[in-house]
């Protein structure tokens, strides 16, 4: 296997460093070694993590050319109870306000799409987010049009009965009335695509939700542009060398949900 040429720019600040080791001992392919100074042996083999960058306590290294003075982490007080009755209080939303999102609120949920972790820190994801109702609206009609003009089951879904409920009683079975809809794709090539589209999804869906906002995992949806008609891409604009992943619709929700539910904890095994 060919081994991609790297130039990740590692720097160290001699006068901030104060040779603790971190970078070296944190380091996931044990890369750097203390010399001197640290020193990072092959740059070829380097995933760009940054863990070296983030660890180190006196902010003297310096890779990919980010600048040790920015990006401090604040002290995070999040609490756990909070956050774990957020996870049990999140439902699947399929009535929506037709109003758009602001703009400041996609781009603050677009961020948690960045960060999201990914399978050797490849970075490979695209996403597409539809913010404009009329390019929506475009694409939704284009998914009927293919399924009028495909089969009419797949994969175990009637496909020909929702067609037929959206055109005669609008009843719209895929999209919901949704204002926004997420597309995740991937290199076709991609070992961890699939895996890496779910966990930036769900940081997606549990930012989305502290902000009243609801989400919809669209398997549906996702298994026709995938399996049925990977031709929407186009339309889509979404490069032909990528195979989509997943889909998720989200927006204001138009109902709320006044209690949990109850998730039994059968399926916990404990080893001790």
């Amino acid at each position: 296997m060919e081994i991609e040429k790297k130039d990740v720019n590692f720097c160290v600040n001699q006068e901030k460093c104060i040779k603790c080791g971190m970078c070296a001992n944190d380091c996931p392919l044990n890369l750097i070694k203390m010399d001197e100074l640290p020193k990072l042996r092959n740059p070829d083999f380097c995933i760009e993590c940054h863990h070296c960058y983030a660890v180190c306590p006196v902010g003297a290294i310096s890779i990919s050319n980010l600048d040790p003075e920015e990006n401090k982490i604040p002290e995070i007080n999040v609490n756990s109870d909070d956050f774990l009755n957020l996870i049990k209080s999140r439902r699947s939303v399929r009535k929506y306000k037709s109003s758009p999102l602001t703009k400041d609120t996609l781009d603050k949920l677009s961020e948690a799409l960045t960060y999201a972790p990914t399978a050797k820190n490849k970075r490979e994801l695209k996403f597409t987010i539809l913010n404009s109702k009329e390019k929506f609206e475009k694409i939704i009609a284009t998914t009927y049009e293919k399924i009028e003009a495909g089969p009419k089951k797949a994969h175990g879904f009637n496909l020909h009965a929702m067609l037929i409920a959206y055109r005669r009683i609008g009843f719209d079975r895929l999209f919901l009335k949704a204002p926004h809809m997420i597309v995740v794709s991937a290199p076709k090539d991609s070992v961890y695509g699939e895996k890496d589209a779910m966990i930036a999804l769900s940081y997606f869906e549990l930012l989305a939700n502290t902000m009243g906002i609801g989400t919809l995992w669209n398997g549906i949806v996702a298994m026709l542009y995938r399996l049925v008609m990977p031709e929407i891409k186009a339309d889509l604009e979404i490069p032909e060398d990528h195979e989509i992943q997943y889909v998720m619709l989200f927006g204001r929700p138009a109902v709320k949900y006044k209690r949990g539910v109850n998730r039994p904890n059968e399926n916990l095994n404990f080893l001790s």
